[in-house]
């Protein structure tokens, strides 16, 4: 399956990879490009919290969903890449700016395409990001602010002239459409334990919930030994 590539899309392409170009873009793009960066910080990132907040367990089940809203993402955009074959923005056009082995190179004006099929559709990063941010953010609203994430990807994949815009846009609706469907089979009990509502004391007893929840409200912490504070982990991971 393959569809031609309307007008629009090559003036917005051409748009963003060529005409909106500087020093500036060339350095941080591929930055928000590089999947192993991108995956390092956030690691990092959940490393720290977890040193801060001393709760590493909810917060490695909390890391695990969203690697596992990622996987979907990637896994569900490799069918669909298979099933349209578009060729690749920098393997089909002259003219095309492009990272090549860490270095910016230009299609020549006389370039030919040799390709016939590719996996430009959809963009898997688009997909990917709008999964894994999606659901941290549904974990830990505080982290609401994850949803620029996708959209630097996005505008990073067209920048690179790796995908068109509209292989972006496929990807980020493929990565709602699979956080729409992995978001309610996620137990209740799971998301109890990655927010904290509900703990164990030291001593084995079980907390008060209803008690944290109204602590939580009114922004006071219950005075009873046997309970804990509320959940901070969004708020470690932001640093508020």
């Amino acid at each position: 399956m393959s569809f031609a590539t309307p007008e629009w899309d090559l003036s917005l392409f051409f748009l963003l990879n060529d005409t909106w170009r500087s020093g500036v873009l060339d350095v941080a793009m591929p930055l928000f490009s590089n999947s192993l960066l991108v995956w390092g910080i956030a690691v990092a990132c959940f490393a720290v919290a977890g040193w801060r907040s001393r709760r590493w367990k909810p917060l490695l089940a909390g890391l695990v969903l969203v690697a596992l809203a990622a996987g979907a993402g990637d896994l569900t955009c490799n069918v669909l890449k298979k099933e349209f074959g578009r060729v690749r923005p920098h393997n089909a056009m002259a003219g095309v700016r492009y990272v090549e082995d860490g270095q910016w190179q230009q299609r020549a004006a006389d370039f030919v395409p040799q390709k016939s099929r590719g996996n430009s559709y959809v963009s898997a990063h688009a997909a990917n990001s709008v999964a894994a941010a999606g659901m941290a953010v549904l974990l830990w609203p505080r982290l609401r602010l994850l949803w620029l994430l996708p959209l630097l990807i996005g505008y990073s994949r067209v920048y690179l002239g790796k995908h068109y815009p509209t292989d972006v846009l496929g990807g980020w609706l493929t990565g709602a459409a699979v956080l729409l469907v992995l978001w309610p089979l996620v137990p209740r009990l799971v998301l109890d334990f990655v927010r904290g509502v509900s703990q164990r004391s030291e001593a084995g007893s079980q907390d008060d919930v209803s008690g944290q929840v109204s602590g939580q409200v009114s922004g006071q912490v219950p005075k009873q030994a046997s309970e804990q504070a509320p959940d901070n982990t969004a708020g470690v991971i932001t640093g508020s």
